[in-house]
């Protein structure tokens, strides 16, 4: 397990610095950004928590704020059709399944992408009031997030493209 884990940080930090071969302005962040994939290694392995085809946005305003909403496509629906009145198990996919975030964002390293998030509220308690940094890369349309703070407890990589 601890291999794995040095395996997995060994491969963090190569690719956190292959990003800072090119220069991340706050102007190419912003806008909508569509969820492509995301990726999550761990000591235990690579994982999707939200499948091999999961749908969300991030929005970067130009105010500083952030939303992202992250979810597996497959959720149940709630038999009662009421979430008031959903099963454990139905709450237990739904929490699961989804990740939502909001808060403030601000570019502290253009050569490395590096940001600093302030989550103001989560779907993932734990992140509410934290102050998290990020390494992000844009390259035309296509926007790479690194999350060395994931909440499934690894590092997670997050491909989106620019909405249009």
């Amino acid at each position: 397990m601890k291999k794995n884990l040095g395996c997995v940080l060994a491969l963090t930090l190569l690719s956190i610095s292959g990003l800072a071969t090119a220069q991340t302005t706050a102007k190419q962040l912003l806008g909508g950004w569509s969820l492509v994939s995301l990726e999550t290694d761990t000591a235990d392995g690579r994982i999707q928590a939200f499948g091999p085809r999961p749908i969300g946005y991030i929005n970067f305003g130009p105010d500083g704020r952030i939303a992202a909403q992250f979810m597996r496509p497959d959720i149940p629906k709630i038999a009662a059709n009421n979430r008031q009145k959903a099963t454990q198990e139905e709450n237990a996919a739904i929490a699961q399944g989804v990740m939502a975030f909001f808060g403030e964002w601000k570019l502290l390293d253009p050569k490395t992408g590096e940001i600093s998030l302030h989550v103001i509220g989560s779907s993932f308690p734990n992140w509410n009031g934290s102050d998290q940094k990020r390494f992000i890369k844009v390259s035309g349309d296509a926007m790479t997030i690194i999350n060395p703070s994931s909440p499934s407890a690894g590092t997670s990589t997050v491909m989106l493209t620019r909405l249009k």
